[in-house]
């Protein structure tokens, strides 16, 4: 027996090597405790700050101050939220030396409380189901920036989508002197606030532009907006100002209809009169519809009996020209009752398609069809690709998309799984505000639906996950039988 066996010291030894790497690890782990990063490896970067964020916090000067007011007795449902919220904005303090970041309870913190009351910060009404019975409970959850003496409130942060674009789009609005100016031309603006069917895209607007509605063409506007209700009839005059603004490098989106469709479901010639005005610009709008097999589900009935089914006439696509910024943060897009465009060479103008409806597309031209129960399936041949939304610029002047859809921003028609409000504040943060907002990404994972396939083949997908995994079990266990077989019984 050697000496080191017979004294124990090769267990000594482990032992010690034992200890040693446990006194490593404990001491990595603490170390550790006091650094925080993340990997983010989701499709396209979800939990990443955008270049929009990071360039605007690159240009603080002074101290930003950002309170996350959070009550202990929030539901449990919300717990997974609240760290989410503290994760991105801790991501702020991350980016710049100029960030400050804290959580505080109004309930249990009196200044707290009397802060958030001056901040205007609402307290929430949440329920849950408590001992098989909903309660009824009240609690902060709400966030104020502060920076150079102004302070920018967000009410609730009870969704973290569209978290980053709020509190960017606060901080952008604190660190300007004046904001840029978006005129919504020839649409009145609504008195019903509770039937305002631009109210989403109002608040939007709002956090980052200075937004009026004019009876005139504004050229103090950045950018200018035409919503076409079948209601205004475009003057000549009007349609003057309109070619002027352009010419002098103003910028302008359009969401004008080459076929009115109404309540009832029929549609007539619209009345806005600017299609000679587009075709100016090489643009032709024509008097179509457009239907898609990739469509939108839309509830219709009558109040006592509803049906959910695909409407062919509000198309959905992810068919973009991704030569532009417009469509960073853009999953897909839908178009109700939308007309398909031409585009024309001009001189002194350019004019590029920048949304394209996919290939399972065909068009309805007069005696329109426009009930669910009665639309007739096409025949192959009548599928294609179309042309649904286009940009114009102006040489020496200005620039111009057109979207032919006035519902696309409207909200009975906003889809929850289309990306139509983002595209157009990308659209209007490019022409109103140097880009200084776009390609900001909504924090949510985004679920990816398979391709389309023949039947033939789904069913052999079908089949195949049916029966691949019995059929690979039965191999192993005829493998692990002839094996035990052999080494048994030769």
């Amino acid at each position: 027996m050697s000496i080191s066996k017979m004294f124990g010291l090769s267990r000594f030894k482990n032992t010690t090597i034992i200890v040693l790497a446990l006194a490593i690890f404990i001491g990595i782990n603490f170390a550790l405790s006091y650094v925080s990063f993340r990997l983010d490896f989701s499709q396209g970067r979800r939990y990443t700050l955008s270049q929009s964020t990071k360039k605007i916090l690159a240009g603080l000067k002074k101290n930003l101050v950002i309170t996350f007011y959070a009550s202990s007795t929030i539901p449990t449902r919300l717990i997974p939220l609240k760290q989410e919220v503290i994760d991105l904005a801790k991501e702020y303090v991350g980016d710049s030396k100029n960030v400050s970041f804290s959580t505080v309870d109004p309930e249990t913190n009196s200044q707290a409380l009397t802060n958030a009351k001056q901040n205007g910060l609402p307290e929430l009404q949440f329920s849950q189901l408590d001992q098989n019975k909903y309660a009824l409970s009240n609690a902060y959850f709400g966030m104020v920036l502060e920076y150079n003496n102004q302070e920018e409130t967000i009410p609730q942060v009870t969704a973290i989508d569209n978290l980053e674009y709020n509190m960017t789009a606060a901080i952008y609005k604190m660190t300007k002197t004046s904001l840029p100016k978006v005129s919504v031309f020839g649409m009145p603006e609504s008195s019903d606030p509770q039937n305002d069917n631009l109210a989403s895209f109002k608040n939007l607007l709002n956090q980052q532009f200075t937004l009026s509605f004019d009876d005139t063409v504004n050229g103090k506007a950045s950018t200018i907006i035409v919503i076409d209700d079948n209601l205004k009839e475009y003057t000549d005059t009007e349609i003057k100002s309109l070619e002027d603004y352009l010419q002098k490098g103003g910028k302008a989106i359009f969401f004008v209809d080459g076929e009115w469709v109404d309540s009832s479901l029929s549609a007539v010639p619209p009345r806005h009169n600017l299609f000679n005005f587009f075709k100016k610009y090489g643009v032709t709008l024509n008097q179509n519809l457009v239907l898609s097999a990739d469509s939108e589900m839309v509830n219709f009935g009558n109040g006592q009996v509803n049906f959910l089914v695909p409407y062919p006439f509000w198309l959905k696509t992810d068919n973009f020209n991704n030569k532009y910024d417009y469509f960073q943060n853009i999953s897909s897009l839908t178009f109700p009752w939308t007309s398909t465009l031409s585009l024309g060479k001009v001189s002194n103008v350019t004019s590029d398609v920048i949304v394209l409806s996919t290939k399972n597309s065909w068009l309805q031209t007069k005696n329109f069809t426009l009930n669910p129960q009665s639309i007739t399936q096409p025949s192959p041949k009548d599928l294609g690709v179309r042309d649904i939304a286009a940009l114009v610029k102006i040489k020496g002047g200005g620039e111009f998309v057109l979207i032919p859809s006035s519902k696309f921003i409207q909200e009975q028609y906003l889809s929850q799984s289309s990306s139509n409000l983002d595209f157009v504040l990308n659209i209007l943060d490019d022409f109103a505000s140097g880009g200084a907002l776009s390609g900001i990404s909504t924090h949510q994972v985004t679920l990816y639906q398979l391709p389309a396939l023949p039947d033939s083949e789904k069913e052999l997908f079908k089949y195949a996950n049916i029966l691949f995994l019995p059929i690979l079990l039965a191999i192993f266990g005829a493998i692990r039988i002839i094996r035990y077989g052999k080494e048994n019984y030769g």
